[in-house]
């Protein structure tokens, strides 16, 4: 008799499920500073933070990430 043994599926961490998108290419987030504090901001100030900047692959973050988002 054989015994197989069977890794068990990686689970999705579901905080980072919710703050960063996987791509084709990588893994995007939300820019910072938007909820509160900002009346003083101009207009296009305020619009650049509402866009998707692409998380860097220097320091542990993006393996971090990687196994997170599997």
């Amino acid at each position: 008799m054989t015994l197989i043994q069977v890794r068990t599926k990686m689970k999705t961490h579901k905080a980072a499920d919710k703050r960063f998108i996987r791509t084709g290419t990588g893994i995007k987030r939300k820019q910072a500073g938007r909820n509160h504090g900002n009346g003083g901001f101009s207009a296009p100030s305020l619009s650049h933070l509402d866009s998707f900047v692409k998380v860097g692959n220097k320091g542990g973050h993006f393996k971090k990430l990687d196994k997170f988002l599997p």
